[in-house]
């Protein structure tokens, strides 16, 4: 009789566990896990992340980060939120697609489809999260290649609350050096931001920002044994100290493996323990958090904020034309790309609270050039090869070259031929060739004011800027600070 309900037990578990609704691996899944090392070596270890679905397709990921089949990880899926305080579920995304197709530079038909998100929240422990400040405001990177003909004293850092100087390096001894001494020292710019430019806009807050996409390559050697790490963290902390910088920013693109992983965690518990609670420390962030590997909320023991780079979410990678920085995710996308808003989830369902994370607003942008004018360009076969400003061949359109070429008259308005689009699910606009088939995804004044009210709404510490120099006249940076004051 025990066994016979033992049987039946079974059995009426297998029906349940099958009429759960599993979450599938797609094409674009396989594609990631292909290409992201680091995402599998997450899946070796049973863990998963939004950002990083679990290998075997019966699996469901749960809100903890694990792969499983029972009703434990399907019945509660990894699509959390959760703030530093307190726990807050947000209201329904109503997110309205708009797709524009017209023969005229200003007048556009528009047709909508609405499709609507839900996010729901857990609860953390907030007893391992710091009290340093994350009150970071607009933040601009402002690199030093791009001040060779210019002065720094020209600048207009009005209603700027955070300046990150870029880059400095470290070279295989672990020593801070300048890429650019004349323009750090000869031409004294280091000295006029810390001295002169600081008395004259004395809230403003300077940080000195380490690596960079190319700059940080020997990072993964420089930092591989404890000793070198606390050398490379006393000597940030004795520049920092001499040149007069607030803090450092740490910008590691990216770490390879586990073991790099959390040589960065050392190097950022050993510089806060070398540069106190006063000092401001971030990190630059990847766009996908599963390059972490599940790290990042131990990260936010030792930072202020963490500064995401939210884009490069579209390019040369992609077999189809899509968008560089959309805040949304796409209603209709052959690429399956992400968003700011699904990279910053996954952030904060990972540990990390929403009042430390600033998003990233892109002063440029990307070209294709397509097969087909359908759509005006986007969702389209095309190739980045050839295309982009004067001077460039990779796609990249900085804003202020689409003013100064001509292609925008003004920050909402295309010159014909060309066609300005809005897509009002990703809150991002394109343009669009007809003559010439060239599509381009950038940012203008109405993507940056959005960006700063998702920013107020979910109570994120700020935004931040790539980069200051590809603004147009500051048409970009006054509208973001216009709306993030407004909101």
């Amino acid at each position: 009789m025990k066994s016979k309900l033992l049987l039946l037990i079974i059995f009426i578990s297998k029906i349940f566990v099958m009429s759960i609704p599993l979450k599938k691996v797609t094409q674009n899944d396989v594609i990631l896990l292909n290409n992201g090392s680091t995402c599998s070596e997450l899946n070796s270890k049973g863990r998963c992340s939004l950002d990083c679905p679990c290998l075997k397709a019966e699996q469901c990921c749960s809100k903890h980060g694990y792969c499983g089949t029972t009703s434990n990880y399907c019945n509660d899926p990894l699509v959390s939120i959760t703030t530093e305080k307190t726990t807050i579920t947000t209201k329904k995304n109503i997110i309205t697609t708009t797709i524009k197709k017209t023969t005229t530079t200003n007048k556009i038909t528009t047709t909508k489809k609405t499709t609507t998100k839900k996010i729901t929240t857990t609860t953390i422990d907030n007893s391992s999260i710091n009290t340093y400040s994350a009150n970071a405001g607009i933040v601009i990177y402002l690199p030093n290649y791009n001040l060779g003909s210019s002065n720094i004293l020209d600048f207009d850092f009005t209603n700027i609350d955070v300046v990150n100087y870029s880059f400095f390096r470290l070279n295989d001894n672990g020593e801070p050096y300048s890429t650019y001494n004349s323009v750090d020292f000869k031409n004294k710019a280091i000295y006029y931001l810390n001295n002169d430019i600081k008395k004259k806009y004395p809230k403003l807050r300077t940080v000195l920002s380490f690596g960079g996409g190319s700059g940080s390559g020997n990072f993964g050697s420089v930092l591989n044994t404890d000793a070198k790490i606390k050398t490379v963290a006393k000597n940030i902390k004795n520049i920092i100290n001499e040149l007069k910088f607030d803090g450092v920013d740490i910008d590691w693109e990216f770490p390879n493996n586990e073991t790099e992983i959390k040589n960065l965690l050392t190097l950022l518990k050993k510089l806060r323990s070398y540069l106190g609670n006063n000092k401001i420390l971030t990190i630059s962030a990847s766009a996908s958090p599963s390059k972490y590997q599940g790290y990042s909320n131990k990260f936010v023991k030792y930072v202020n904020w963490f500064n995401i780079m939210t884009y490069n979410y579209a390019g040369s990678w992609h077999e189809y034309t899509g968008y560089n920085s959309p805040l949304y995710s796409p209603s209709k996308d052959l690429n399956g790309q992400k968003s700011c808003h699904e990279t910053t989830s996954i952030y904060i369902n990972e540990g990390v609270p929403a009042s430390r994370l600033v998003i990233g607003g892109a002063f440029y942008g990307r070209e294709w050039k397509v097969n087909s004018s359908t759509n005006n360009g986007y969702n389209q076969v095309g190739t980045t090869n050839g295309c982009g400003a004067p001077g460039y061949t990779n796609g990249s359109w900085s804003y202020k070259a689409l003013r100064e070429q001509n292609i925008l008259s003004s920050p909402k308005v295309a010159t014909s031929p060309w066609i300005r689009t809005w897509h009002s699910d990703v809150k991002s606009p394109t343009l669009f060739n007809p003559n010439t088939n060239r599509y381009i995804s950038y940012d203008d004044t109405d993507s940056m004011c959005e960006r700063a009210a998702y920013v107020k709404k979910n109570k994120f510490a700020g935004v931040m800027v790539w980069e200051v120099g590809l603004d147009y006249k500051r048409e970009l940076l006054n509208r973001l600070i216009r709306c993030y004051q407004k909101y």
